[in-house]
């Protein structure tokens, strides 16, 4: 353990010089007890951090809502669709669907079932 005393001589009155030395005194010591605590202070900060990186963190959350199992209507309804704006489509056997980028780049996923089993469909 060190301790650091330091001792000014100035030429003051012997009440001020003690006061000063007592003072002086009074910082060294708690300097050391500041010195001791440190050790229990990096333990603590390094079991915080543990505690902190030992949690799950909550999972981030995709930008968009997936739509499941999604509504269709006849072609000839969608006066919504214009000749030049993309779709993604799905033929299976005799079922054909088509899935509007526009509608897709807001959601991100369908999924959505064809004859042969569930499909997701991405954008």
């Amino acid at each position: 353990m060190v301790v650091e005393i330091f001792i000014v001589a100035v030429a003051a009155p012997r009440g001020i010089a003690e006061n000063s030395f007592q003072s002086v005194v009074a910082i060294s010591k708690e300097k050391e007890r500041i010195m001791k605590s440190l050790p229990v202070l990096a333990i603590l900060l390094m079991a915080l951090g543990v505690s902190w990186a030992g949690q799950k963190q909550p999972e981030k959350r995709l930008p968009y809502a997936a739509i499941h199992d999604p509504q269709f209507i006849p072609a000839s309804s969608a006066t919504f669709l214009h000749d030049p704006d993309r779709v993604i489509g799905v033929v299976s056997g005799q079922m054909a669907k088509a899935y509007p980028a526009a509608i897709l780049s807001q959601h991100g996923l369908v999924e959505d079932q064809s004859p042969s089993g569930p499909i997701a469909i991405t954008w």
